[in-house]
């Protein structure tokens, strides 16, 4: 990331963004000495605050004067998801870091309240826990690959995801689940398909609904195309091949799906808040029964942020070597 900020043309943006980088390092490293009951929660959150400015400066290209956090937290008991997140009235775009860090991500502004229910449950590591202690349906299913397709004689491109129908029904979700959920309306529509792979398992295809016009070569567009659906994705990030998984998640209905990244970042806010206003209570929310849902969330989920931002810091995917030393 600091590779990518000391190209910037602005010089005044560049130290900046470089600045803020140097602060969100600091941050990230003391956090990794303290403890989860104690500061852990609260640097990590002012360390990917830092994270989210740098971004905002790097796509501008020139500095940004003072703003605010954009969100605040009211708690009202007694378990951790008795709380919501709320955009202050008085916070305009421009001086709102959660609302910039959004729209350098590329998505839709986001509109508050947030529910602690909703944010926690779409945060991909540790679901399974979380929703054994809600007492629900897991609803990331996981997606087997995403391939390229194109039309060469009308010069268009689009993508598919393959889904194991046995994924499905374990759930209980039907194929049309999935198409009903609130990030994936609209973004991809089930196609008739009698596929299997090796072993017999049968797959299921969802179709990119938009497909994309190219010129030359199908290359040219493919960051476009996949720009599309990004928000409809979530992925997981190793440091083996494929270096990425990818799910789709199924939501409720009536419930607004954010993209991974504001969820993440919503999920850190809120739980950095609690802890330093509200520390006694988090301390019982980590002896409760959403507390090892909370210690996987900050032992697994950092790391997963810094590599997904370094990835849009790079506008290409970012992983740690798969190095095993002798």
């Amino acid at each position: 990331m600091e590779g990518v900020a000391s190209q910037l043309l602005d010089v005044k943006a560049q130290q900046q963004a470089i600045a803020f980088l140097a602060q969100a390092r600091d941050f990230y490293e003391a956090a990794g000495s303290a403890r989860t009951d104690a500061a852990k929660p609260l640097l990590l959150y002012y360390s990917f605050l830092n994270l989210a400015k740098a971004l905002i400066v790097q796509r501008a290209n020139k500095p940004i004067k003072r703003i605010y956090h954009g969100v605040a937290e009211s708690w009202t008991g007694p378990s951790v998801l008795d709380g919501e997140v709320t955009i202050p009235g008085r916070t305009k775009a421009k001086e709102s870091a959660f609302l910039r860090f959004a729209a350098a991500l590329g998505a839709s502004a986001p509109v508050g309240p947030f529910l602690p229910s909703n944010f926690l449950s779409q945060v991909l590591i540790g679901h399974r826990v979380f929703s054994g202690a809600a007492l629900k349906t897991e609803k990331f299913v996981s997606i087997d690959r995403i391939n390229y397709l194109q039309d060469s004689a009308k010069k268009e491109v689009w993508s598919v995801a393959k889904v194991y129908l046995d994924d499905l029904t374990r759930l209980g979700y039907s194929q049309k689940h999935i198409t009903r959920s609130d990030a994936v309306t609209g973004k991809w529509t089930n196609v008739a398909s009698a596929e299997k792979d090796l072993t017999g398992r049968r797959l299921i295809l969802l179709e990119q609904s938009k497909k994309t016009p190219y010129g030359q070569r199908p290359s040219q567009v493919l960051s476009a195309s996949s720009a599309d659906i990004k928000d409809s994705l979530f992925r997981s990030i190793s440091a083996v091949p494929p270096y990425r998984k990818y799910y789709f998640y199924v939501s409720e209905v009536g419930e607004s799906v954010l993209p991974q990244m504001i969820s993440l970042y919503l999920a850190t806010f809120y739980l950095g808040s609690l802890t330093r206003y509200n520390p006694v209570a988090f301390q019982g929310f980590l002896r409760g029964r959403y507390g090892p849902f909370i210690r996987e969330f900050f032992a697994n989920q950092p790391q997963q942020f810094l590599y997904a931002i370094a990835s849009e810091f790079n506008e290409q995917e970012v992983a740690r070597a798969a190095i095993i030393a002798a």
